[in-house]
């Protein structure tokens, strides 16, 4: 049986208040403050009504209501916030897709333009404009082999611009045994290697209906085609 509210606790809270409030009133009020927390005895519920105004009868309380009454306010404790503080990720470096050092600010510009493009996931972008900077860059080592002497080979004077690209790797092509002993293989393979943006860049250029995956980025070959234009270049003198 649960246990009844005392009655000298009763008449002391009625009378340490000093409420004008009726027995039968009160005792609603303390039914409602043990029907709010569990396990809380009537006893306790009347402590915790006298402490609405200032006041405590603690000392009628026993053993059985006082440990009602620490259990009632641990219950009526704010849950506690715990903020746990989460490490702040470091942005997570670029992945440099293409390596060519150049002292060029312009050549600087279009490589950090395709190495944007491609940790973006464009890769219609970077195969297009590594096409641009290849063309650009056979035709600086053109000029650098050759001098003023065979624009031509780059050049179509009649028209006023470069020629097309697949004219311009063939005559490279065809000049490789011009070029230093040690480096007319790799001046072929750079002609081969760099033959499918005569072709495929152009067709991407103009086509909608083709988007780059990165496997065919992949295929190209890209860094070996930049490998072998430093190589060529360290070798080859004005």
């Amino acid at each position: 049986m649960a246990k009844g509210l005392d009655k000298g606790v009763l008449e002391l809270l009625l009378k340490k208040t000093g409420t004008l409030k009726s027995e039968a009133s009160v005792r609603v009020r303390i039914s409602e403050l043990r029907r709010k927390y569990s396990g809380l005895t009537l006893n306790a519920a009347a402590q915790l009504y006298a402490e609405k105004f200032g006041k405590s009868i603690m000392f009628k309380l026993d053993p059985e209501d006082r440990q009602s009454l620490n259990q009632a306010k641990i219950q009526a404790m704010p849950p506690k916030t715990i903020y746990i503080k989460k490490e702040r990720k470091r942005p997570s470096k670029p992945f440099e897709y293409l390596k060519y050092p150049s002292k060029d600010k312009f050549e600087q510009k279009h490589v950090e333009e395709i190495n944007k493009a491609y940790n973006c996931g464009c890769y219609t972008a970077v195969y297009v404009l590594c096409r641009k900077v290849i063309e650009n860059l056979i035709i600086k080592l053109l000029r650098k082999r050759f001098g003023g002497k065979e624009t031509a080979l780059y050049w179509d004077k009649a028209r006023g611009r470069f020629h097309d690209f697949k004219i311009i790797l063939k005559n490279l092509n065809l000049k490789a045994n011009q070029f230093p002993g040690p480096i007319q293989a790799a001046v072929r393979r750079l002609t081969s290697k760099a033959a499918i943006f005569a072709k495929d860049a152009n067709d991407k250029t103009h086509s909608l209906f083709h988007v780059v995956t990165k496997k065919e980025l992949d295929e190209a070959n890209i860094d070996q085609i930049f490998e072998l234009i430093i190589l060529i270049d360290k070798e080859i003198t004005a």
